[in-house]
């Protein structure tokens, strides 16, 4: 048998790779660990002037070393935008760079105070105004340009001005930018008036009065430069803070029924805002509302005036003390009706008393349907006095459930009921709602007030309560107490009704606040009168620019009192006249009013009424006393 010896086995030491390798590996760990000991003496240098940079920043200002500080702001601002995994104190230098810009708008804001105080700049206050560079002249530069804004508004006077740009313009940071503004102060100057007035009424919302201002300056050839281009700025101001204001002025004229005017509003409105789709879509609306044609009309304005309405002619009519008032002055629900259907049927078109005049209180152009004659309807009296409960009018107007203005009286048990045809407003605006051609743009009438004893049934001022409180005790109906927040609700509640009239075509006149006869009273008096007028009944109703004299007892346009009302704003005074009368005096229109009553329809030919309609049809023969 043959035994084989086992192997020997062994390590073998022998060195593994080339010494080439070995040599690299240990170059590469060298390179790390200097470049490791540079990015961490980076780090640490970056860290320290990150932490220091602010510091020296405010040492430089304070030494007045302003070429140091300009070039730290710079380095540090470069350093607070820079993008990289090496600027780890990139938030440290946003900060710094904060601090540094708080720090110049500080001084920044000293030397525009010294300026506007006309001060003269200290020669270290100019050098920092230009040493600092952009820092500086980007507010600098706003600054001057602002002062010529506010030259041209009114804020600041010319001197302010001139004295500012004679001591900056010549700074080499800020020169190339203001060094032409000082030759156009002139053009300023010569805007400034019709700025001054634009501005005023754009910040007061009189949009157009505004715009127009704006286009004259713009217009002007000889205004050029900086005037113009400030001037574009508030026309685009202008036009996007009037937009929508007066888009939805016009849908509110929509909703009233007043298409004419709704459609001049927005065809105006159209040259400012051409080709807008919301403008167009309401003109498209208006359009099939109003008049195919309007023609030019030259004749006769006929004006009736109305009394509250019989509602309740049993009680109007009872022989007692209040029975003649009652069939002399008023008409019932019924010969109202009746006399709206032979008013239309005669060619009549309701129109605003208001269309009458011009703003500048002249004899205004009638544009009217071909055809059409106009026709203005005054309503008198709805105070409601506690005796028109005695004549069988309505007491007091409301609005009903759906919103709708309505007559609001007794019925025979004594509860309250809503009539919306128990006056001649609720009559009139259905009338004009089934037949929209009896209305030029909505028209209804005006409702001519005084403020003696209440505002339509209500007391809305504690200074009608005693004369509230006499009538009722005078006609046998106790007295009434109301608390001042009681008073103050029916005056809400009153001008609720009052907003709601005026949307839908009707106006307010004066009647006076006592129902004064103005021929026999001083002017004090009447002073008295008017201004008692305007604080409790103008506060409701708004501005007015009709007066109707009580009784019909004129001023001549000349009178001294007469003057006076028209300074107070009224333009169209009314009397009382059998025919249509109208007169154009300087700055006023004076007009008769034909009152149409009981007493008018059966003296109809001396009042002329068949020129209006047939009285055989409206005066009612069979409920009115023999």
């Amino acid at each position: 048998m043959v035994f084989k010896m086992p192997h020997d086995y062994y390590i073998k030491d022998e060195k593994s790779g080339s010494p080439i390798l070995r040599r690299l590996l240990v170059l590469l760990l060298v390179l790390v660990l200097v470049g490791g000991t540079i990015v961490g003496l980076y780090i640490f240098q970056s860290d320290r002037q990150s932490e220091r940079v602010l510091q020296d920043f405010q040492t430089a200002l304070k030494e007045e070393r302003y070429d140091e500080a300009i070039g730290l702001y710079r380095q540090t601002q470069e350093k607070a935008l820079a993008s990289g995994l090496m600027e780890r104190n990139q938030k440290k230098y946003q900060a710094a760079l904060t601090s540094m810009e708080e720090l110049t708008a500080l001084r920044l804001q000293s030397i525009e105070t010294q300026l506007l105080a006309q001060k003269q700049l200290s020669l270290d206050d100019l050098t920092f105004a230009e040493k600092m560079a952009e820092v500086s002249s980007v507010r600098l530069i706003s600054f001057l340009r602002q002062l010529c804004q506010d030259y041209m508004v009114g804020k600041i006077e010319l001197d302010v001005m001139a004295s500012s740009f004679n001591q900056m313009v010549s700074l080499k940071n800020l020169s190339d930018a203001v060094r032409g503004l000082p030759a156009e102060f002139d053009k300023m100057t010569a805007a400034k008036p019709q700025m001054i007035a634009a501005v005023g009424y754009l910040q007061n919302k009189d949009y157009w009065l505004a715009y127009e201002g704006f286009m004259q300056i713009m217009n002007n050839a000889d205004l050029t430069g900086f005037v113009h281009d400030q001037t574009r700025l508030q026309i685009e101001a202008c036009k996007t803070a009037m937009y929508q204001p007066l888009l939805e002025e016009s849908r509110s004229l929509i909703l009233g029924g007043r298409y004419l005017s709704a459609q001049t509003a927005l065809q105006k409105l159209e040259v400012v805002f051409p080709k807008d789709q919301a403008i167009a879509n309401e003109l498209a609306i208006c359009k099939k509302q109003v008049p195919e044609q309007l023609v030019a009309y030259n004749g006769t304005i006929e004006i009736i005036s109305i009394k509250p309405l019989i509602v309740n002619t049993a009680r109007a009519f009872d022989g007692d003390a209040y029975a003649a008032a009652a069939a002399d002055s008023m008409l019932t629900v019924d010969e109202f009706n009746a006399m709206l259907e032979q008013l239309y049927a005669n060619q009549f078109i309701l129109i605003d008393s208001s269309r009458i005049y011009t703003s500048s209180r002249q004899l205004n152009q009638l544009m009217l349907p071909p055809g059409k004659k106009p026709l203005v309807i005054v309503l008198e009296g709805l105070n409601y006095y506690a005796s028109r409960r005695e004549t069988g009018n309505s007491w007091d107007l409301v609005l009903d459930e759906t919103g709708e203005v309505s007559a609001e009286y007794p019925d025979e048990s004594g509860k309250m009921i809503l009539d919306r045809k128990g006056e001649a407003i609720g009559i009139l605006d259905e009338f004009a709602k089934a037949h929209p051609d009896f209305s030029l743009d909505g028209a209804k009438g005006t409702i001519s007030l005084t403020g003696y004893e209440c505002i339509f049934g209500s007391i809305t001022n504690a200074d009608q309560l005693d004369d509230r409180n006499k009538a009722l005790q005078d006609n046998g109906m106790p007295a009434i107490n109301l608390s001042d927040q009681e008073i103050a609700d029916n005056h809400t509640t009153v001008k609720q009704v009052m907003d709601r009239l005026k949307m839908t075509g009707w106006l307010f006149a004066s009647s006076t606040y006592g129902f004064i006869d103005a021929r026999n009273l001083d002017l004090e008096r009447i002073k008295t009168d008017t201004q008692k007028w305007q604080d409790q009944v103008g506060t409701l109703t708004g501005p007015v620019s009709f007066l109707n004299y009580p009784n019909g007892a004129f001023l001549s346009g000349s009178d001294q009192r007469a003057v006076w009302l028209k300074e107070q704003g009224f333009i169209l005074f009314g009397g009382i006249g059998t025919t249509a009368y109208l007169y154009a005096g300087q700055d006023y229109i004076y007009i008769d009013k034909t009152p149409v009553n009981g007493y008018t329809l059966r003296n109809s030919q001396l009042y002329q009424l068949g020129r209006l309609f047939d009285v055989n049809k409206v005066y009612d023969k069979n409920i009115r006393p023999k």
